[in-house]
């Protein structure tokens, strides 16, 4: 289907979910989300984008979204006006013994500001995580700073039955390259086998407790899609990481990344350092294989995925190194932890994103936001009992293996198939790409540790559908 009538399609089939990507391309605001970016452009830019539009909402920008060095003229306009209107990623805090709520404003430096209790209860979110949006700040009479009102920059209702209906009016291609455009590539630049492959680096976000690894040439766009698709997903780019931020924090017992997050992207992962190595590890094998940690006397269920995502050397759109694993860290070639891996990306099959003009989308997709809701609302859906119903797998499948290509192929049977209708062919699809991510792992292990872990081939077959 042409361009133009892929764009047609999705806009009479998604008339309120849709936006047109390439205005958030030409001008896309510094230092917000793009979610955020795509809220701000397409308020001030509906008719386009032109001079006057953008000076307006530039104007809007800098009134509303100041820079951190700034923050002293904000506490005095707000001190001297009494009045604010701030856009910011607010953040709220509960306080039991004083029985209040505390709001943390970022760009002012304010942890402990006073907040309504009616926008607590209206927009739950801002306790669980950082909410992008429109706050309106008063100055009190005791010299407090107080949040009397609240827009979020961001999707407030989802109508997921009507997201998954609006599926069928597409072909499996067309929804393939929607998608793309949805993250803002352009589709037409990848190939049927590569245009899975990127998206399968959405399976953490919408399949829980599934742990993946992507290793590849830089410029590929690792972590573009959650950076830009996803404010369920947290980036740890390299540096050392502590149990407090991974686990549990002990002295302000506030949870760590892997209780509160979709999906946690341990970027740079080459770089990455475990404060206590041992323990950390022992820790996060023991959450991937079960979904459960504890620290000190706290215990926590999660369903967060975890993917690794990290550089390693290319030539020719291959591998230089015969061990692909060599590029982690040396706690982390631990074979133990690498067979908890549910699934391998071969970052190298895909091309450098390089000229705007080529590799970004100039087409309509799903809003950020809007996919975002989405994809958080597919790991509440189960679609697992699908393949145990219709797969039967070889005999050099075992547990941790079967276990592995379900997660895999569940996730992108969500992403390709939300409302549960597909093929024979197109549940076979996503079960190679299943068995393929976790072969890689197999035979990597096979090449470290021959002894331990034999040479096997996995299969399958489709008994029913």
């Amino acid at each position: 289907m042409e361009e133009q009538n892929l764009n047609q399609k999705l806009k009479e089939v998604y008339p309120t979910a849709v936006v047109d990507k390439s205005l958030v391309l030409q001008q896309e605001v510094r230092g917000l989300p793009r979610f955020v970016s795509e809220w701000l452009i397409s308020k001030f830019c509906k008719d386009g984008v032109t001079e006057e539009n953008l000076q307006k909402m530039n104007e809007f920008i800098r009134k509303h979204y100041p820079e951190r060095k700034e923050k002293d003229k904000v506490l005095a306009s707000l001190m001297t006006f009494g009045k604010y209107h701030l856009i910011d990623e607010f953040k709220v805090e509960t306080d039991i013994d004083l029985a209040i709520y505390k709001l943390n404003i970022p760009s002012l430096d304010i942890r402990n500001a006073h907040i309504d209790d009616y926008i607590v209860m209206e927009h739950d979110r801002l306790l669980v995580d950082g909410v992008w949006g429109v706050g309106v700040l008063r100055y009190g009479e005791d010299n407090e700073v107080i949040m009397a009102d609240f827009k979020p920059l961001q999707l407030s209702t989802l109508n997921f039955d009507a997201f998954a209906e609006g599926r069928s009016q597409f072909t499996t291609d067309e929804w393939v390259d929607v998608l793309i455009n949805s993250i803002g590539l352009n589709p037409d630049v990848y190939d049927s086998n590569t245009k899975l492959i990127l998206l399968s680096r959405m399976i953490p976000l919408v399949e829980p407790n599934v742990n993946m690894i992507e290793l590849g040439p830089k410029g590929t766009g690792k972590t573009y899609l959650f950076r830009n698709s996803s404010y369920y997903s947290r980036i740890v780019s390299g540096g050392q990481i502590t149990p407090a931020t991974l686990f549990y924090h002990l002295v302000t017992k506030t949870p760590g990344l892997l209780a509160v997050s979709d999906c946690i992207v341990l970027d740079e992962v080459s770089a990455i350092k475990l404060a206590h190595p041992e323990e950390m590890l022992g820790k996060l094998k023991d959450y991937m294989e079960s979904g459960n940690y504890d620290r000190g006397h706290k215990k926590v269920q999660s369903q967060t995925s975890v993917i690794l995502v990290g550089n390693l050397p290319v030539k020719d759109n291959k591998p230089l190194k015969t061990l692909y694993f060599e590029v982690l860290p040396k706690i982390m070639q631990d074979t133990a932890f690498l067979d908890r891996l549910n699934g391998f990306i071969p970052g190298w099959e895909l091309i450098r994103i390089q000229k705007s003009s080529t590799h970004l989308t100039t087409n309509f997709g799903f809003a950020a936001d809007y996919l975002c809701e989405i994809l958080h609302e597919l790991r509440k859906i189960d679609f697992q009992t699908y393949i145990t119903q219709c797969i039967q797998f070889n005999d050099a499948v075992d547990i941790r293996d079967e276990k592995s290509v379900k997660k895999v192929a569940s996730g992108m049977l969500k992403i390709l198939f939300p409302d549960g209708k597909f093929t024979t062919d197109e549940l076979k699809l996503c079960m190679d790409l299943a068995v393929d991510y976790r072969q890689r792992i197999i035979d990597q292990l096979n090449l470290m540790a021959t002894g331990e872990f034999k040479k096997k081939q996995l299969g399958y077959e489709i008994i029913k559908c």
